[in-house]
């Protein structure tokens, strides 16, 4: 019988995300982290990234959401400070997509420029030898499926296993949501703000950054805030099968039944210094990055993408740091769904966007699932151990 123990982080980064999966299989170690950035102040949250893992450690799997730099301007910290990182799955962005977020993150020797410029070359430039090489995955756009024999390349919805033993009851699963609405809407911004034709878009912006056009490139910037990046990647992470095998144990903040019936914003955040145990026979988590749930289609859910993956389900990270322009309870349960999820939200301390909204608090706990804010503060530290 395989022996399989799993602790999985919520780390404490504030304005950002950083998680991650340590996975023991008789004695062998499979890890995972899914995003690794912040925008919060904090000299402490390089700390968490660099004692999270041992300097002889390997990632296996890094997976990427999307390239906004409060997920991913840590990533080099998190290089410097394990041994090796084995394979990155990213979502594919188009031709158009890349040269835009190049423009955008202007300064060509910023980390995200050059993760953005070609990810393959990011990771493998200061190599000690050919067995420590990176593969670098990008996964497909969900409207776009056609098959390829790209190693590199895996179309959303695709498996990947722990490699370390083929019996092992566990897979992740990216699925790269790509929105064609708001494509179009930020082609259009574009058109009227630089009064161009659509094939002119990339030659006019980097004309403005030639001449030093900052100002008029930050107030695009500021309008594009939500649709800049038009690829974001949810991952399931759980039991292959429909599974109730495996035991789990989670440091949950579960607010008391009074709180529940006279909630506040306040009072809840006040409460959420206090710990409380939250056993489930469930293991699986959907991390979602900054994905907006209000851009699927009406029919569309959580459940109809992972289908019977989603009965494993009992964390759903909310998406961008509880924004409630991006929250939709009904997205994230699917039709007729009463079941209660754990619900992490990586958030700042002070940030200035008035994260999490209050009516994402309020549609999570009345539907009966738990809010979990994890900010820069130790104590916010959210964790599950899992065991089958």
């Amino acid at each position: 019988m395989v022996n399989h123990k799993i602790t999985r982080f919520f780390h404490p980064v504030g304005q950002g995300a950083f998680y991650s999966e340590r996975h023991l299989v008789n004695e062998a170690q499979f890890n995972i982290v899914y995003d690794c950035g912040s925008s919060s102040a904090s000299n402490y949250i390089d700390k968490v990234i660099k004692t999270s893992f041992n300097r002889d450690d390997c990632i296996d799997i890094l997976f990427i959401s999307h390239f906004d730099a409060d997920h991913v301007n840590k990533i080099s910290l998190l290089l410097k400070n394990v041994r090796h990182i084995k394979k990155v799955v990213y979502p594919l962005l188009t031709f158009n997509e890349k040269e835009l977020l190049k423009v955008f993150y202007s300064d060509k020797n910023s980390d995200e420029w050059h993760l953005i410029d070609n990810p393959d070359l990011f990771f493998n430039k200061h190599l000690n030898s050919k067995n420590d090489k990176t593969m670098v995955i990008g996964v497909m756009a969900h409207d776009y499926q056609e098959k390829n024999n790209d190693e590199n390349i895996l179309t959303s919805g695709a498996h990947i296993g722990i490699d370390i033993d083929k019996k092992i009851n566990w897979v992740f699963i990216p699925y790269n949501y790509h929105s064609t609405s708001r494509v179009e809407k930020l082609k259009q911004i574009l058109m009227e703000d630089l009064n161009v034709t659509e094939e002119k878009i990339i030659v006019t912006l980097n004309l403005y950054l030639s001449q030093n056009k900052t100002r008029e490139i930050k107030k695009i910037y500021n309008q594009l805030e939500d649709t800049i990046n038009n690829n974001s990647m949810l991952v399931y992470s759980g039991p292959n099968n429909e599974c109730s095998n495996y035991s789990s144990y989670s440091n949950n903040h579960t607010p008391p039944l009074e709180l529940l019936r006279n909630f506040s914003h306040q009072s809840y955040l006040k409460y959420c210094c206090t710990y409380h145990d939250y056993f489930s026979n469930l293991a699986g988590c959907i991390y979602t990055g900054d994905i907006d749930f209000n851009h699927f289609k009406k029919e569309e859910s959580l459940e109809t993408i992972y289908q019977k993956h989603y009965k494993n389900v009992i964390i759903i990270q909310v998406p961008h740091h509880g924004s409630r322009k991006s929250f939709n309870i009904n997205f994230m349960l699917g039709k007729n769904n009463t079941k209660k999820y754990l619900c992490p939200i990586s958030v700042g301390n002070n940030n200035i966007y008035g994260h999490p909204g209050g009516c994402v608090l309020n549609d999570i706990i009345m539907q009966g699932s738990v809010p979990i804010l994890i900010t820069e503060n130790i104590g916010s530290l959210f964790y599950q151990f899992i065991r089958l």
